[in-house]
């Protein structure tokens, strides 16, 4: 079985973090190859005619040689996001929002420098704390990504999941927590709508490749322009602490099914291209996950 590689030494012999894009990219094409997504999205809307999702969550380079899956704390927030959004299936009633900050909101979240994205965390949290109750049990659970649009405003794409009896009580804490609107089309601050499949997840972190570190650093040496890198500070990625906690224990169980069936892997393409020689790596997987469904409904 492949081992799950989290950190290395460097020259000194220190112990030090290790990130990949195509690692990363390659761990997702593998979840989307197995069935990964559209299990998670067929327990979420059980009763729904959902499109099946068919295409990558995230756009992300892919290796053409095997690569291990990272740990959790050796992914990126784009990775992490689409797993806070698997975590939140789990809890049903999932709504997605955009939501768009007054001026006064966006000046006071970028002043705060790199913690642009913590402050406004702790902004949603609290206006959701007032509209809910804090002796409710559980807090409102939710995930979003900030980013700016084309003429450099500040907004945030985000899932957030309720009971629906509380659905006024949500709006009105997330308006308040993007600020008072007083321009045009007040009715634009908020899109509050049913969450779609994975590929809403996608939606909302399609811009944090101009936050990711590595490209601030190297667009730098070409002044940075708003096109490539994002205008804020500090990170873009964040989540409620509970969701995060479920969000990490569901990464942990993909790393491990991504494991299993790329150990198995040589002997289901042995077996199949006796049948099947024409089939790819994608089929290969999908026909493995077929013939797992079709064991266990016979148990």
């Amino acid at each position: 079985m492949e081992a799950i590689h989290s950190t290395r030494a460097d020259k000194c012999g220190t112990l030090k973090a290790r990130k990949s894009l195509t690692c990363d990219g390659s761990f997702v094409a593998n979840l989307l190859a197995c069935g990964y997504f559209a299990r998670v999205d067929a327990a979420a809307y059980p009763l729904v005619g959902r499109p099946i999702i068919k295409r990558s969550p995230l756009s992300l380079p892919i290796s053409s040689h095997p690569m291990t899956p990272r740990a959790w704390r050796d992914t990126h927030d784009d990775v992490r996001g689409l797993f806070y959004a698997v975590a939140i299936r789990k809890l049903g009633n999932v709504r997605k929002f955009d939501l768009n900050l007054s001026q006064e909101v966006e000046t006071l979240a970028r002043g705060q420098g790199k913690h642009c994205l913590a402050w406004l965390h702790r902004r949603v949290v609290r206006h959701l704390r007032r509209a809910v109750g804090a002796s409710q049990g559980t807090p409102t659970p939710f995930w979003f990504a900030i980013e700016e649009s084309d003429k450099g405003r500040l907004h945030i794409h985000g899932e957030i999941a309720f009971e629906p009896h509380r659905e006024k009580l949500i709006r009105q804490a997330l308006k308040a927590a993007g600020g008072r609107w007083d321009e045009e089309n007040a009715e634009y601050q908020l899109a509050l709508r049913i969450s779609p499949n994975l590929r809403g997840a996608g939606y909302c972190l399609k811009s944090y490749p101009k936050a990711r570190p590595d490209r601030r650093r190297y667009m730098q040496q070409f002044g940075s322009p708003r096109s490539m890198v994002a205008g804020f500070e500090g990170r873009a990625v964040t989540a409620s602490k509970d969701l995060k906690r479920t969000a990490i224990e569901c990464h942990s169980a993909a790393v491990a099914e991504v494991v299993r069936f790329r150990s198995a892997l040589p002997a289901i393409r042995k077996a199949a291209e006796t049948t099947e020689p024409c089939l790819t790596k994608t089929s290969l997987l999908r026909l493995d996950m077929s013939r797992r469904a079709a064991a266990q409904e016979e148990i």
